[in-house]
């Protein structure tokens, strides 16, 4: 498992997340109880997971005022789970944990 930052693509450009969050953003992370963090969002969109991090996300802090959702498959496919704005969630159900290949911010699935 990668626990370096979280590069996603965006229209044929790679951008890396720097190291500190800021309030209002969706945070991720590579263990459970915000352990680890691979990276985080603050403007709506929809990202790939990079192949470093892929398949290894196991919380999330979303304190945006927009849902959040996720996907087991890169580009939005596959099983999905979604969360309200402000809502965390320390641990993911098993068969949610380590899964996540894309996700997106500003909708749900």
């Amino acid at each position: 498992m990668s626990v370096g930052v979280l590069t996603v693509m965006l229209g044929g450009s790679f951008a890396v997340a720097p190291s500190v969050a800021h309030s209002g953003s969706l945070e991720l992370f590579a263990e459970p109880h915000y352990k680890a963090r691979i990276g985080y969002r603050t403007t709506t969109g929809s990202w790939n997971i990079s192949r470093g991090n892929n398949d290894t996300l196991s919380s999330v802090k979303n304190h945006t005022n927009w849902s959040a959702a996720f996907w087991y498959d890169a580009h939005q496919g596959g099983h999905c789970w979604d969360y309200s704005p402000k809502t965390d969630d320390p641990y993911f159900w098993w068969y949610d944990d380590n899964q996540a290949s894309s996700f997106a911010l500003g909708r749900g699935c």
